[in-house]
């Protein structure tokens, strides 16, 4: 137990909860944020270097994710909505923030992508498909 009185696993149950309340969409999304942002799959290996923790620039996830500007902006609304992504700065020049935190103050969806590496699950069968099930 931490010192708030949560348990590790809160965290986690806690990000279940909120993704069941948003859209297939955004989950599938928010899936391809967390890809970019933690494992790396654009296929750019110094991807990651200079980026500040936990974002994704939005051009990136734009040309990643084959979604127009203006649906883009409507897909994340439902993630800013609940607390799991605020976007920073201007268009273009947007980061997309992975801001979810744990009872300890650790980033929930930063501990997501390494619990699902750990057990070499897709982060897409947990985000979207709800198979929280191994992770906890």
């Amino acid at each position: 137990m931490n010192p708030s009185g949560k348990t590790e696993g809160n965290g986690m149950r806690e990000l279940a909860e909120q993704l069941r309340t948003v859209p297939e969409n955004s989950r599938k999304l928010l899936a391809r944020i967390i890809e970019l942002a933690y494992q790396g799959k654009s296929g750019d290996k110094d991807q990651g270097k200079d980026r500040r923790p936990n974002t994704v620039y939005f051009p990136e996830l734009h040309e990643s994710c084959g979604l127009d500007v203006e649906a883009m902006y409507e897909t994340l609304k439902p993630l800013q909505s609940v607390g799991l992504v605020e976007i920073d700065d201007q268009y273009p020049f947007e980061e997309i923030a992975l801001v979810a935190q744990s009872p300890t103050g650790e980033n929930t969806l930063a501990e997501l992508s390494l619990r699902c590496e750990r057990a070499k699950r897709s982060i897409w069968d947990v985000v979207v498909g709800g198979e929280w099930g191994g992770l906890e």
